[in-house]
């Protein structure tokens, strides 16, 4: 039966691999193709890659204090069943791993060589 479950989990392990092959593709392109000083100014001279990786590393950080929450619900004391805990915890791995790819596909739009 495909539940939502199944489909979080589906929807991470596809990011995963996205993920996997563009950092692959990201150390091969810095490498061989790319000076270093060059990407150092591009990084920071481009404002939108230098707000959007803050803004993906803050959500991350949310997310992550959000996962150490739910997992003191026994210290807290919370009537959430383990089910709807569960689901939580996925939905956060899921996001962790969204903002993960999206940082990496960032930097390979920074470092990939436009075709004239």
């Amino acid at each position: 039966m495909f539940t939502i479950k199944t489909l979080i989990q589906l929807i991470t392990i596809l990011l995963a691999i996205t993920g996997i092959y563009l950092a692959v593709h990201i150390t091969n392109i810095l490498r061989s193709r790319i000076d270093l000083k060059t990407l150092g100014a591009k990084a920071f001279l481009n404002d939108s890659f230098f707000r959007d990786i803050w803004i993906l590393l803050s959500f991350g950080c949310l997310l992550f204090l959000l996962n150490a929450i739910i997992q003191m619900k026994d210290i807290l004391g919370s009537t959430l069943d383990e089910s709807n805990i569960y689901l939580m915890q996925n939905l956060i791995v899921l996001g962790l791993m969204t903002c993960s790819v999206v940082s990496q596909y960032k930097w390979y739009q920074l470092v990939k060589l436009k075709k004239n």
